[in-house]
């Protein structure tokens, strides 16, 4: 990965005044540049695209056990490139035309296409100095249906590090169809099924689920708030045996891997659950302090202008023994979830809801028929025990964007296999 040729002249001099007297206070300074593009289209016409630079330098100080934070915005050297202004403008526009020319049904395809590069340098106090550059491309299609008073919508998206990926191949092309003919689909779809029965989350966005079940709730300053879920339960048995779950800020497939975390520490896989066992939370410096260890390389930030939080990056479940169609076949009734709009989860007690946008019946061992408006409600330390069956194939990865203690969006992807859950409670 490419990393910053030189230092912006003014960083070292900004730093040093916000560090000011505080210097030997075991500051670290974080500097920040950012460029971004976003293109938004419907039916094929651009409605607008827009583009940023932006920089700034912030220094931070632990002191008396407390994070203090001095942020000031700086001029950027870099301007938006004049490549990325066209190839997210093709991106847009591409994906949803053709996605409005699959079926005269399809009355609004709407394609948003993004990309950002951050560069940063981190500086110790020691004068010890991290370097980075983090970029990252989607694009995300979703097509409406329309028949009489039917109205149903899909969302389809691709993510990748740069846009030149997206573009190759015709797959955006592809997208803007798939989308529509989803949407098509779940014109004929029915009503949600009610009750607790078993659920099958297909590969990619059904790692929404340990996201939201357990993840927030594995990360080291929520974990160790009176009454979490998981709080000291290291080594102990928190899921089902099946289960391994990883978070690996590195991972090359993942959203916007990097080299280094927002405190310059090498970013490397952790392992969070081992075969159904709490092997580690995730850890910024502070947190590891705590806890009388170092950190595994999880601190982010929103910004230069934002204090680090342990938080999770690329997270994934290990495959298991469990072929996808032995799965289905193994469900006599039961819910297949194959996209999740959003999540939501209580850090406290760890209930959480997911709110699934794409389903399907399975009946007697067999796919069915389209669903709409499922809503699934859990608790981390029921649903987690509840994984009965995990699939063999490699994890499929989706982005999205998560919020903590008011740092939103924070990119992240999720990704797993096929996952059985035995029971969880739906409702229409």
């Amino acid at each position: 990965m490419e990393v910053l040729r030189a230092v912006p002249h003014d960083y070292m001099r900004v730093a040093a005044a916000l560090v000011g007297p505080l210097a030997g206070a075991g500051h670290q300074t974080f500097f920040e540049e950012r460029v971004s593009a976003t293109a938004v289209a419907v039916d094929g016409e651009v409605t607008s695209i827009t583009g940023t630079s932006e920089a700034g330098c912030s220094a931070g100080f632990d002191r008396d056990g407390r994070r203090q934070l001095r942020h000031v915005p700086m001029a950027p050297d870099r301007e938006l490139p004049a490549a990325a202004w066209e190839a997210t403008r093709r991106l847009a526009v591409e994906s949803s035309a053709a996605g409005r020319a699959v079926d005269p049904r399809i009355r609004d395809a709407r394609a948003t296409a993004r990309w950002i590069e951050q560069r940063v340098v981190i500086v110790d106090a020691d004068g010890r100095t991290a370097e980075d550059v983090r970029r990252y491309a989607d694009i995300d299609v979703r097509a409406t249906a329309r028949d009489g008073a039917r109205v149903r919508r899909a969302d389809r998206s691709r993510f990748g590090a740069e846009l030149a990926e997206l573009l190759a191949g015709d797959g955006h092309v592809a997208l803007g169809r798939e989308a529509a003919a989803a949407a098509l689909e779940r014109l004929e779809a029915v009503a949600a099924p009610a009750g607790e029965l078993p659920v099958i989350f297909a590969p990619g966005w059904g790692g929404v689920l340990f996201h939201e079940a357990c993840g927030h709730l594995l990360e080291a300053d929520l974990a160790a708030r009176p009454g979490s879920a998981f709080g000291g339960r290291l080594g102990q048995e928190i899921a089902s045996p099946l289960l391994t779950l990883v978070d690996d800020p590195s991972l090359a497939a993942g959203a916007a891997p990097q080299r280094f975390d927002d405190e310059g520490e090498p970013a490397r896989p952790t392992v969070l659950v081992e075969d159904g066992r709490l092997a580690a939370y995730l850890t910024d410096r502070a947190w590891a302090r705590r806890a009388g260890g170092s950190s595994n390389g999880h601190a982010r930030r929103l910004g230069y202008a934002h204090p680090v939080l342990p938080r999770m990056s690329n997270t994934y479940v290990a495959p298991g023994p469990h072929g996808e169609d032995e799965i289905i076949r193994a469900t006599r009734r039961g819910l297949l979830v194959e996209t999740v709009l959003l999540g939501d989860t209580d850090f406290g007690s760890g209930s959480f809801r997911l709110r699934v946008s794409e389903a399907r019946l399975v009946e007697d061992g067999r796919i069915t028929a389209p669903v709409r408006g499922a809503t699934l409600f859990g608790r981390a330390d029921r649903v987690l025990r509840d994984v009965d069956m995990v699939g063999a194939s490699a994890p499929r990865f989706m982005a999205l964007t998560c919020g903590k203690l008011g740092q939103f969006p924070m990119l992240v992807s999720v990704g797993q296999p096929a996952v059985r859950v035995a029971r969880m409670a739906v409702r229409p």
